[in-house]
């Protein structure tokens, strides 16, 4: 995890642009056909999914290579009020999880 700029404090309701930028610190190269994504840590039973999509993929015809960083950029709408912990890693999906975990605690009020 280089990077995440997942606000700490939201409204119910409203959406937000977030980015997480990762660093590929293996040996394969990331790609979208090799089905390389950034996912809500604990799937449907993760707090990371309330607040939108589960995976995150690489646009076609990126590519990650090896020492190389990639930020996911994507909206999400907080939930009901609450205090969250969305976590989001790396995973190539049918194949395994990897890497760091980003993490924030979200406080989500009333509007």
């Amino acid at each position: 995890v280089i990077s995440s700029n997942f606000p700490t404090s939201m409204s119910a309701g409203q959406t937000y642009t977030v980015a997480i930028r990762m660093k590929n610190t293996g040996t394969a190269t990331w790609t979208s056909s090799n089905l390389f994504r950034l996912g809500a840590v604990g799937d449907s039973r993760g707090d990371a999914v309330k607040f939108g999509p589960g995976r995150i993929g690489i646009p076609a015809g990126t590519t990650v290579a090896p020492e190389q960083e990639h930020t996911f950029t994507f909206t999400i709408t907080a939930p009901v009020p609450g205090t969250y912990n969305p976590s989001y890693r790396m995973v190539q999906d049918g194949v395994a999880w990897f890497g760091a975990t980003s993490t924030k605690t979200v406080s989500v009020t009333e509007v």
